[in-house]
């Protein structure tokens, strides 16, 4: 029997062809895999012929899906709790006996989402943006310097297309203000809620945000390359793109 015969004695297809053909099969009869989509301005999903796919089209109102489009962020901040202070998270007053202590309000979870998104375009971080040392930033809202990156990252042409995050804090409960926090967040952004997540975890005691010394947050983010605002921000011929 040789190396290509099957059990039975007959000829057997080498084992990554069999998988390979398997695949495209499988990819055949998806309705989904078969029909690729282009987005539309409306957010609408319309097929189109997989050929094209990576080029971007001719037809401003329609744009070819290309994956090197994409970019992520990631985005990480902590502030100590302090007496006398205010716990603003994600643009919620959360009613605590400390807040964190901060030159701005100290959202932690607001500038956790602003550092993703800087971090998608490559564009630093909120420290540098807004540094602590000027005092046109003492005490502001958050939420105001999130909405000003989210237009950074616009102007860099990027669209926000969905962020994710996470709350780390012993105390208190985060859970009741959860909905209300993505919807600051989204406000801020300039998207949808539904594009928005935010979870909250205790350290099981362990660390500094379990022995409640301060409150940590990340945040990651999806951002799409919209050559539309690209071709709108040209005025000499030369690509805007970050």
């Amino acid at each position: 029997m040789s190396a290509q015969d099957g059990p039975m004695g007959g000829a057997r297809e080498p084992k990554h062809d069999v998988i390979l053909s398997a695949a495209r099969s499988a990819e055949s009869k998806d309705p989904v895999r078969s029909q690729p989509e282009t987005l539309q301005p409306d957010g609408r999903a319309e097929s189109f012929d997989s050929a094209s796919f990576g080029r971007s089209a001719q037809d401003d109102s329609v744009q070819v899906f290309n994956p090197a489009d994409l970019r992520i962020g990631q985005g990480y901040d902590v502030h100590a709790l302090a007496e006398g202070r205010k716990l603003m998270l994600g643009g919620v007053d959360v009613p605590h006996e400390r807040g964190l202590l901060g030159h701005s309000d100290a959202d932690v979870l607001a500038h956790a989402v602003a550092d993703a998104l800087l971090g998608g375009i490559r564009g630093g971080d909120i420290g540098k943006l807004f540094p602590d040392t000027d005092p046109a930033y003492r005490g502001i809202d958050s939420l105001k310097l999130l909405a000003a990156v989210a237009e950074k990252v616009r102007e860099a042409g990027y669209d926000v297309l969905d962020v994710d995050s996470v709350v780390a804090a012993q105390a208190p409960k985060l859970a009741p203000y959860r909905d209300a926090m993505r919807e600051n967040l989204a406000r801020a952004m300039g998207i949808s809620p539904d594009n928005v997540g935010v979870k909250a975890t205790t350290t099981e005691w362990l660390g500094f945000e379990g022995r409640e010394e301060g409150i940590s947050a990340t945040a990651v983010c999806l951002l799409c390359r919209c050559r539309s605002r690209l071709r709108l921000g040209r005025d000499d011929g030369h690509d805007t793109r970050a």
